[in-house]
């Protein structure tokens, strides 16, 4: 396991730590499952969810929906434009997901009137102020394709209905962006973490590229760009809980 891997994995375990600790008054004082929403489910779930939960998956692929077998309902649909009933989940977890729709912020607006009060809003996504998350934006889908098939040596890739998908990459999910939809919507935010995706390093190290060759790239680029751009901190998670006015 890469040094990455594992910070992903530490990241991964505090959140559902957090997640948990955030459910379990709920679980307690609830006499039926709690009712979770994975949007844009594709064909995994990235939290550690109880088998008793009410989960439903809501994808634009109905592959990735028939794929995903911890699903108690399946919705093909856009998390954009749906109408998901109000107050109707206590928690939604959206994972790689809004970097891929043209109006993140549409789902986004979506998400809060279907959450429960005190419910809770996961999101986990690519930080579009990082180098890897700008060049993911400003280069062609073919040639991420490309680099997951003859780079990351996984040959499915684009091929029915796999990764790598087309990114957007809205300045609308950068970290500020969220952190200021947060505060406009009554909600806190509980836990916030950022991390550098193991492909990065996994390219880093394809390339040659030495720590101490990393240290001087990563100062550049924090210092050409006053610390607005990130060379490391590619990715980031957090956790918003829904506050009643």
């Amino acid at each position: 396991m890469t040094v990455q891997e594992l910070e992903q994995f530490i990241i991964l375990d505090e959140l559902n730590s957090t997640i948990d600790r955030l459910l379990s008054s709920k679980r307690s004082a609830s006499l039926s499952p709690l009712r979770i929403l994975e949007a844009g489910c594709g064909s995994l779930s990235h939290l550690h969810l109880q088998e008793d939960d009410h989960i439903t998956g809501i994808d634009i692929s109905q592959k990735q929906l028939d794929r995903n077998p911890h699903l108690s309902e399946r919705i093909l649909g856009d998390i954009q434009i749906y109408d998901f009933p109000p107050r109707s989940f206590d928690l939604i977890v959206c994972f790689w997901v809004l970097e891929h729709v043209s109006n993140p912020s549409a789902a986004l607006y979506k998400f809060i009137p279907a959450l429960k009060d005190d419910g809770i809003l996961v999101i986990g996504v690519p930080n579009v102020m990082s180098v890897k998350g700008l060049i993911t934006k400003f280069t062609p889908h073919w040639l991420h394709v490309w680099i997951y098939r003859y780079v990351f040596n996984y040959k499915l890739a684009g091929i029915d209905d796999n990764a790598p998908f087309h990114t957007t990459m809205r300045l609308a999910i950068a970290p500020d962006a969220i952190l200021k939809f947060a505060k406009e919507n009554s909600c806190v935010v509980t836990y916030f973490s950022t991390f550098e995706d193991y492909r990065q390093e996994e390219l880093r190290q394809k390339l040659k590229l030495t720590r101490q060759v990393w240290t001087v790239l990563k100062g550049i680029v924090q210092g050409l760009t006053l610390g607005k751009i990130k060379a490391d901190s590619t990715s980031y998670t957090v956790v918003l809980e829904k506050k009643v006015a």
